[in-house]
C-alpha cells in the first residue's frame, strides 16, 4: 500500500509540473518571437509536453491498475487510453504555443 501512495505522490508532482508547463506554453513564445528559431522552440515544448504527460500518466496507470484491476490485460487497455491522451495533450500544448507566437508576430509587425 505504501508503494501505491508513493506512486500517487509522484503522479501529483508530475501533474503539477505539467500545469506549470502549460503556463510556460503561454509565456515562452514572448521570448521565441524575437529569435529566428521559433520552430525549434515549439518543437522542444512539444517534446517536453510528451515527456511530462507520459510520465504522469504512466505512473498513474500503474498505481491505478495495481489498486483497481491487478490484471495485465486491463493495464494494457488503460495504457493505450493514456497514450492517446498524451498525444492529444501534446498537440494541444503545441497549438497554444504556436497560436501565441503567431499573435505576437502579427502584433510586432503591426507596430504596436
Amino acid at each position: 500500500m505504501r508503494l501505491v501512495v508513493l506512486f500517487e505522490l509522484v503522479q501529483y508532482a508530475l501533474l503539477g509540473l505539467l500545469g506549470l508547463k502549460l503556463l510556460w506554453n503561454l509565456l515562452i513564445p514572448h521570448a521565441l518571437v524575437w529569435t529566428n528559431d521559433v520552430d525549434r522552440g515549439v518543437s522542444m515544448m512539444f517534446e517536453l509536453d510528451l515527456v511530462l504527460v507520459a510520465a504522469a500518466a504512466g505512473v498513474g496507470a500503474v498505481s491505478s491498475s495495481v489498486v483497481l484491476f491487478g490484471s495485465v490485460g486491463q493495464l494494457l487497455v488503460v495504457f493505450v487510453l493514456v497514450e492517446v491522451a498524451v498525444v492529444l495533450h501534446a498537440y494541444a500544448g503545441t497549438f497554444i504555443s504556436g497560436g501565441v507566437v503567431r499573435w505576437l508576430r502579427a502584433r510586432r509587425h503591426s507596430g504596436r
